[in-house]
């Protein structure tokens, strides 16, 4: 309360899915009594991510139950809208969902799976065929978990375990697989994420387990400025009939924004980029828009020697290549992009590897560039392809490095349909169809 009838509202660390927008604080906000209930109306200009935004509060409190309505603009053009609703909740209820321990009994031995961020992974003897288990798992206090804990699984291929915080506000996907008896690295099986920004019907879809794609950028654009677009833009990713079941296809996508006359990608310094190409990688997309290339993290546990990367693949580029500026370059013509790198673990102070990412400004994490990479794999032609194409490329160390058996490694599989799209280049329309992905090993 700061007045009569007058109140200060914070909504701290707004955000659209994972882009933290910061603090919205509305100083004076009216506050009017309408028998048990509250009305209650506000509007400030406030600094944000995106720039200097007029942000408008409204709404309703009546018992427990609270309805509000937040509208920000940015520079006359930028208009979004999130409606809310909410029930108080009770002060003993906790948000914490996560897993803390998950223990696998194989034989007699007690096997400890490595919990690494969203990622849980268990060695198994190489000669063990059956997979099937069924773990212990220790979760935050009054958490539940999806499957339970105690109820066999098959884990010849990654399962998705869900914890929900006790209040059910909070969600966390892990996924757990057997190190080292990954070998099967394809497209069948896929599954649809929901927005979790109140009122949003956005959703993709996503290969299920260990991939992480370029979908939720556009996402978080089509949520932030969605409302002054023409059209909603396309998904980068999403599932195809395959050479064999199920494959994947990647697109480019012209991220423009001409707003009123306004370049409001260039308005934005770089926020959104012109050209969004459609990538596909072992490992997690967290969208990080105070550096846009530290969002991809490359990598999932790997053990053992990898010999060859094989699969399939066609392409087709699209028409106009752009820069970065998104100046067109005219004797461009754009190409795909499949490789895949190991690379050695490096813990961070919670026990975590530090995965590499996309950002080419840190050479030491860059997947490009990075020491830690002991092994490549690249398909060394990424020009059209009209029909499904097999390739085999074989894993080769770089100079200077050797393979540990002792040491602890990642394997990372990058696709893109435009091979310079890590750079913000390519051409839109750019399409790679991409199935059957298998490494095998030594």
């Amino acid at each position: 309360k700061t007045g009569e009838n007058q109140i200060k509202m914070e909504l701290r660390n707004f955000s659209f899915q994972t882009l933290n927008l910061g603090t919205i604080a509305v100083e004076q906000i009216s506050v009017q009594k309408n028998g048990n209930s509250y009305t209650f109306a506000g509007s400030q200009n406030i600094t944000l991510l995106v720039g200097e935004c007029a942000v408008t509060v409204n709404g309703t409190i009546e018992g427990d139950k609270l309805a509000m309505n937040i509208a920000v603009v940015a520079g006359g053009t930028l208009n979004v809208k999130v409606d809310f609703a909410g029930t108080k909740l009770s002060a003993d209820q906790s948000s914490e969902a996560a897993i803390q321990s998950f223990v696998v009994k194989i034989g007699d031995a007690n096997v400890e799976g490595k919990i690494d961020g969203n990622n849980i992974s268990f060695i198994t003897p190489d000669a063990l065929e059956n997979l099937t288990f069924a773990p212990t798992i220790v979760i935050s206090d009054k958490a539940t978990i999806t499957p339970a804990s105690g109820v066999e699984q098959d884990f010849s291929s990654p399962v998705i375990y869900t914890v929900t915080s006790e209040d059910g506000i909070v969600t966390t996907k892990y996924t757990v697989s057997v190190s080292g008896q990954i070998r099967d690295f394809g497209f069948d099986e896929w599954e649809t994420i929901k927005s979790s920004t109140s009122g949003s019907t956005e959703q993709y879809d996503v290969p299920k387990g260990l991939y992480g794609t370029s979908n939720p950028g556009i996402m978080t654009i089509n949520e932030m400025f969605g409302s002054n677009l023409p059209e909603l833009f396309s998904y980068t990713v999403s599932p195809v009939e395959g050479q064999s079941g199920k494959a994947a296809k990647l697109q480019t996508v012209y991220t423009y924004m001409f707003l009123n006359g306004m370049d409001f990608n260039a308005l934005l310094g770089g926020l959104v980029p012109y050209v969004t190409a459609g990538s596909l990688f072992t490992g997690i997309f967290k969208t990080d828009m105070n550096n846009t290339l530290n969002s991809t993290k490359f990598g999932v546990p790997f053990v053992g020697e990898p010999a060859t990367f094989t699969g399939y693949y066609k392409y087709t580029p699209g028409t106009t290549y752009y820069n970065n500026k998104n100046e067109v370059g005219a004797d461009k013509t754009d190409e795909c992009s499949i490789y895949a790198v190991l690379y050695e673990e490096l813990l961070d102070e919670e026990n975590n590897n530090i995965p590499l990412n996309g950002d080419y400004n840190d050479p030491d994490l860059y997947i490009g560039s990075s020491k830690r990479i002991v092994m490549k794999a690249v398909l060394e032609d990424g020009t059209a392809k009209s029909d499904w194409t097999k390739f085999s490329i074989p894993f080769k160390l770089l100079e200077g490095k050797s393979y540990d058996a002792t040491k602890k490694y990642y394997l990372a599989i990058v696709c893109s349909s435009s091979a310079k799209g890590d750079y913000f280049m390519g051409a839109p329309g750019s399409t790679l169809f991409i199935d059957s992905f298998t490494v095998t090993p030594q």
